[in-house]
């Protein structure tokens, strides 16, 4: 838990080979987390802060913009409106140490509860 967001990359890069081993690196987190602002009852739009994160990560991923990543907490939009704890975002610098050349999916996009992104990252 104390490892920064830096050691947290270079320990995925460590655990590369094992993807040549066809061994399936899992990391699970979430894109946006702030439990304070979910509602299971919202219908409408996502707030814009959320949108906006969920976008940046997006892009970052896509542009394989790594140092932004590492530095996310300074550089993503609104990062600390949506992740006020990182402990849901840090699985992600990891996942994206281990194929940071591969190529970038998004299964699964949207948000539900109003604030809470779906967006799922597939790496390879």
């Amino acid at each position: 838990y104390n490892l920064s967001n830096q050691a947290l990359f270079d320990l995925g890069q460590q655990l590369n080979p094992l993807r040549e081993r066809n061994i399936l690196i899992v990391g699970t987190g979430g894109i946006t987390h702030n439990l304070r602002t979910v509602d299971p009852h919202h219908t409408g739009a996502p707030p814009a802060w959320a949108v906006d994160f969920d976008q940046w990560i997006e892009r970052t991923l896509v542009n394989h913009d790594y140092d932004q990543l590492i530095h996310w907490q300074s550089q993503a939009p609104q990062a600390r409106m949506n992740h006020p704890t990182p402990e849901h975002f840090r699985p992600l610098l990891i996942v994206t140490g281990a194929a940071q050349h591969e190529p970038v999916s998004f299964p699964i996009t949207g948000f539900e509860w109003g604030s809470m992104s779906r967006r799922s990252v597939q790496l390879g």
